[in-house]
């Protein structure tokens, strides 16, 4: 029984670990996403501004 409580908070432990670094990814993701986003929107604004 007490090796099952151990093997209970390993588990529970990685899961609290794991949120976080899934969160973190899904952030840069987001990010790099928004970063192409605005290239597009700024490539445009300064097409528009030279032409």
């Amino acid at each position: 029984m007490e090796e099952m409580s151990l093997a209970l908070r390993v588990v529970l432990g990685l899961a609290v670990m794991s949120v976080p670094v899934g969160l973190v990814v899904q952030a840069v993701l987001a990010l790099r996403r928004a970063d192409r986003e605005m290239d597009e929107v700024s490539k445009q604004l300064w097409g528009d501004v030279r032409s």
